[in-house]
């Protein structure tokens, strides 16, 4: 997988030492509140006015999921750019759809990193093709994630659902790689202009895939191959207007998905 990455240097990176608990050993977890924030900044004052999906409120409207693996899964209304998270995922396609532009918060995190993105996208040097990433590890002062990851989907017409899962592997392995605690992701597929998305079963095949990668690095960690990941808590991006039917959607991909995990150890939300 090609990655570049931009920024002037690597944020520091907590140390991981403890091995591993078992997959999905952790009990339910009720979700009262949102994560800690830091205190508001200039960017978080003046928000993009572009985001017309995504609620910029200072407390996002923050539903659960379920957790798994030690990680608590929920829905948050927010974009990328607002993520406070150690990573932030966003994902991109070769081009719009009927040739427009960005939009929602793909087009506000574009904006907030001085447009580069689409700088790059234009010069080819990041085409944005199937599992291409674009590591960006320091963030302009004021933007709330710690690190942003771009992940790129190829040709928005031929989207389809294992391109999604592949995105979420992608972006979980990476996260655990940085040893990040918290982290969040957009698919971004309506930014792209990509509106009939129901035959993709979004959420069952983002969860499908976020949970085999978390499996996969506990499985490694009980094996004594790499330190047990410090990953805690992980985010989907969905904008305030469908956050409801989303969390919904999420929860009933999650509860199919917590049948086949061995032992039963998934905690769904209530």
């Amino acid at each position: 997988m090609r990655q570049a990455s931009v920024g002037t240097g690597s944020r520091p990176r907590p140390a991981a030492s403890r091995r591993a608990p078992p997959f999905g050993g952790c009990a339910a977890v009720a979700i009262g509140g949102s994560m800690p924030r830091r205190p508001a900044t200039a960017f978080q004052r003046d928000r993009e006015t572009a985001m017309t999906d995504t609620d910029h409120s200072t407390t996002a409207i923050r539903l659960p999921i379920g957790s798994a693996g030690g990680v608590v899964f929920d829905v948050v209304a927010w974009g990328p750019a607002q993520a406070d998270v150690d990573l932030s995922v966003a994902c991109m396609f070769e081009h719009e759809l009927g040739g427009a532009g960005m939009r929602g918060g793909l087009l506000a995190l574009d904006r907030a990193l001085g447009g580069q993105l689409g700088r790059l996208r234009e010069a080819g040097a990041f085409r944005a093709q199937p599992m291409e990433t674009l590591l960006v590890t320091t963030p302009p002062p004021g933007l709330p994630p710690r690190a942003i990851l771009v992940v790129g989907l190829g040709d928005p017409a031929a989207l389809h659902g294992d391109v999604l899962r592949q995105a979420t592997r992608v972006a979980m392995r990476e996260a655990i790689r940085r040893g990040a605690g918290a982290m969040a992701f957009a698919p971004s597929v309506l930014d792209a202009g990509h509106t009939d998305n129901a035959p993709l079963d979004m959420q069952q095949v983002m969860l499908d895939g976020m949970l085999g990668a978390l499996r996969a690095e506990h499985m490694l960690a009980a094996a004594g191959l790499a330190a047990a990941p410090l990953l805690r808590h992980c985010s989907f991006d969905v904008g305030a207007p469908r956050v409801q039917a989303a969390g919904d959607a999420f929860r009933a991909a999650f509860a199919r998905l917590a049948e086949a995990i061995p032992g039963g150890v998934a905690a769904i939300a209530p």
